[in-house]
């Protein structure tokens, strides 16, 4: 079964001094592009944003008709691409930032500012420059795995609180700071369940700067995110069985990341998005071998729009950003573009790559993006047809 949504936003984001707080929103092309002078030392590229409303996705995945296991695939149609490199790779992050999609053209004189642009992810004369760190912001995150098998007396220590698992209702045991009881589930997704629940009803005993949401419909996965201004946010985490899997080392459960509260917001950006170490949750790279052929692309985004649905808390719907490889500066998951560091990016190095060029939302034709959602419905009732005898198989001939 295939079901289609179009985007409710997207525009371009343009880099350059007179292109910086430029709004696009309204062009009817999306452009991811690499513009060099002739020695290759002066680069400005463009970014993509869009943005679908999953309200719809959402109700068929809860009343059953959308299955957990369907696969995700973003369409964009070429809309007359230019000068390509014949191989290369784009990028696709989920932004980490609201955003407005605005009414501007990138051929506005003068320039229109009420949207999104390099430079701003919002309306100029508000300042919503998109790097202005937000107090309590969730820049620390990691999964932990529950495998199967018997839960009952394994313990799970993150900072400075064991979590162990018991038999029975942890009610006849005595919670406190250092220990708190987990119900042993029947199955793993029950005790994955168990263990986020006793860590986001216990916050006001434990203490920890955590909060913990599952992954999946029967999950075996816990999300942990942290949060603490101007601190990082890791936290000491190990197991006493091979149960438990983390993302990243057992000593480091929440992976990097800062939250300060800054008055004095960094500019031109161009976006920002979340980056970790987890292959499909946080990127999604696309190579594609033009053989000096444009094309449409169909990209799995299965991971990240699964993010986006069942993890909207520390993965809230702002979309996605496509873009062209670059080397960030930091660990952190905003990630700032510096030039002075990324002359091995693809970029801001000298290779040339040429214009991609995709239908936006706004274009008069009939390839407007598009997030395709792909299941098998097909079923089967063996055993009800009778053997054919070689009398029919006579007959078929």
């Amino acid at each position: 079964m295939y079901y289609f949504i179009y985007p409710s936003e997207d525009t371009t984001l343009f880099e350059g001094d007179l292109t910086s707080s430029l709004n696009a929103g309204h062009d009817q092309i999306l452009e991811i592009q690499k513009n060099m002078d002739a020695t290759g030392t002066v680069v400005n590229v463009s970014r993509v944003l869009i943005k679908f409303d999953y309200t719809d996705i959402t109700r068929k995945r809860n009343t059953g008709i959308i299955p957990s296991d369907a696969k995700y695939y973003l369409n964009l149609y070429d809309a007359g691409s230019q000068d390509l490199k014949t191989e290369q790779t784009l990028h696709i992050y989920m932004i980490s930032g609201s955003w407005n999609q605005g009414s501007g053209f990138s051929t506005s004189n003068p320039v229109i500012e009420d949207g999104a642009s390099w430079k701003y992810r919002g309306d100029s004369t508000d300042g919503e420059f998109w790097l202005k760190s937000e107090k309590g912001l969730t820049l620390a995150t990691g999964s932990l795995t529950i495998l199967d098998g018997d839960y009952d007396n394994q313990d799970l220590l993150i900072g400075t609180t064991e979590f162990t698992f018991v038999s029975g209702s942890p009610s006849i045991f005595n919670n406190s700071k250092t220990q708190i009881f987990v119900e042993s589930g029947s199955t793993t997704g029950s005790s994955v369940n168990n263990l986020r629940d006793a860590i986001n009803n216990n916050s006001t005993l434990h203490n920890l700067p955590i909060s913990a949401s599952v992954f999946g419909s029967d999950p075996d996965k816990l999300i942990l995110s942290g949060s603490s201004v101007g601190t990082i946010s890791n936290l000491s985490a190990a197991s006493s069985s091979n149960l438990f899997s983390f993302d990243g080392t057992k000593s480091s459960a929440l992976e990097g990341g800062t939250s300060i509260e800054s008055d004095d917001p960094v500019d031109g950006v161009g976006g920002t998005w979340f980056t970790g170490s987890i292959t499909g949750q946080y990127n999604v790279s696309s190579s594609f071998d033009l053989k000096y052929e444009t094309k449409d692309l169909r990209i799995d985004v299965t991971d990240l729009v699964n993010n986006q649905i069942l993890s909207s808390s520390a993965y809230p719907n702002n979309g996605f950003i496509l873009k062209r490889e670059h080397i960030p500066t930091s660990e952190s998951l905003f990630t700032k573009f510096d030039p002075a560091t990324a002359t091995g990016s693809d970029e801001h190095n000298s290779v040339h790559f040429g214009t991609l060029k995709f239908f936006s939302k706004e274009t008069h034709t009939v390839y407007p993006p598009k997030l395709e959602v792909e299941w098998d419905d097909s079923k089967w009732n063996t055993g009800s047809l009778q053997p054919l005898s070689s009398t029919d198989l006579e007959r078929l001939a």
